[in-house]
């Protein structure tokens, strides 16, 4: 039967609380036939300049019946939403106080919309957009186009930058969980001085 020394434990513990991290860089979303108008994918938190990217994939759309041979694809898209008030922008949206939040002037300049896509050869396209706010957002999609189905996928991606101006990713970490690296090392380091105190206790024990 397999046993574990204090060391091997304390490495997978390590290892255990370390895996959410490995994943936090990206998330993949895959919407097939999908028909409804406003869909929240994920959120970031934001402390300093960051960045959006998506990349975007195998997209297409339909109508049943057949109609709108040439939809506004301006009204398809993605953008960012203030966390904070993402329950009053959604109790607006279905008591039809707004028609589509791509068109609101808080969305407006910022939004990625299908129409500078679409059409081209290649069937997969990279989104960028820039955030100079400090603020904790939720990534939205909103399809405003009635009775259109939407299948695609999409692989979104949030980050603060290194150095502004610069488009390069620095931490993939939301503002709540930047902290965990210190945290995570602190356990480890505790971990690791309890397995010395306890190597130490049975050497000295052994010698007696």
């Amino acid at each position: 039967m397999a046993s574990f020394t204090p060391f091997t434990i304390l490495l997978l513990t390590w290892l255990l609380m370390a895996l959410p991290l490995c994943f936090s860089e990206s998330r993949l979303f895959r919407f097939q036939d999908d028909i409804r108008p406003l869909i929240p994918l994920d959120e970031f938190g934001f402390t300093s300049p960051g960045g959006l990217e998506l990349v975007l994939s195998h997209f297409s759309f339909s109508f049943s019946p057949p109609i709108h041979p040439h939809p506004d694809l301006s009204q398809v898209g993605f953008f960012l939403w203030p966390r904070q008030s993402l329950t009053h922008l959604i109790r607006q949206f279905d008591n039809r106080q707004i028609e589509c939040p791509l068109r609101t002037d808080i969305v407006k300049k910022s939004a990625l919309t299908f129409h500078d896509f679409v059409g081209r050869s290649s069937n997969s396209f990279t989104m960028f957009r820039s955030i100079d706010v400090d603020e904790h957002y939720t990534l939205l999609f909103a399809n405003c186009v009635e009775g259109m189905k939407i299948s695609m996928e999409v692989e979104s991606s949030m980050f603060d930058l290194i150095s502004p101006g610069v488009f390069s990713p620095g931490n993939y970490l939301s503002a709540g969980e930047k902290p965990l690296p210190i945290v995570y090392l602190l356990f480890c380091s505790a971990y690791f001085a309890l397995t010395l105190l306890w190597t130490l206790r049975f050497l000295i024990g052994y010698k007696k």
